[in-house]
């Protein structure tokens, strides 16, 4: 299966790259030929938990439904900081890579437990963003999220979209 999608993902780039304007490619051009990837406008979310944060990936579908939908109170759920901007349209396409309960070696000697504790889930997203229909670099990242059990909903500690390693 992973190669599979290695092999999806690649001649998609390769397609994509092929399509795009540099530093400018628009959303309905870059996202075809990606299968079982979910996604998230203003206006549409494939998500069903959207504002539910039972389970680490709902609740960062809550929190991209507060960017993607302008729902303030989506971030109040899952986060600590209101990001909502008004006059910005996004959208979101992901897909779920993999999920980890993070223990204590998980962390390096210079390990982030600023950040986060044993017991909290580290998500890794393949992810790829667009602002006003223009998508940053065509491809799908690993963007990483870090999120902790809070009673009976998680919170979003943490995330980078800067590209997470394949553990493969």
């Amino acid at each position: 299966m992973t190669k599979l999608w290695l092999f999806l993902f690649w001649i998609s780039v390769a397609a994509a790259m092929t399509l795009a304007v540099p530093g400018a490619a628009h959303a309905d051009d870059m996202l075809k030929g990606f299968e079982g990837v979910r996604s998230m406008t203003r206006t549409h979310a494939d998500s069903q938990c959207i504002g539910t944060p039972r389970t680490p990936l709902c609740a960062v579908e809550t929190l991209l439904g507060c960017w993607a939908k302008k729902v303030p109170a989506f971030c109040d759920m899952v986060w600590d900081f209101n990001q909502v901007s008004e006059d910005e349209e996004q959208s979101y396409y992901y897909k779920f890579r993999s999920a980890k309960v993070l223990e204590l070696s998980d962390y390096g000697p210079m390990g982030r437990m600023d950040i986060s504790v044993p017991g909290d889930v580290l998500l890794i997203l393949d992810e790829y963003s667009c602002v006003d229909g223009y998508c940053r670099f065509p491809y799908f990242d690993g963007t990483e999220w870090i999120l902790r059990k809070d009673g009976d909903n998680w919170r979003v500690l943490y995330y980078s979209s800067e590209g997470a390693e394949d553990d493969d």
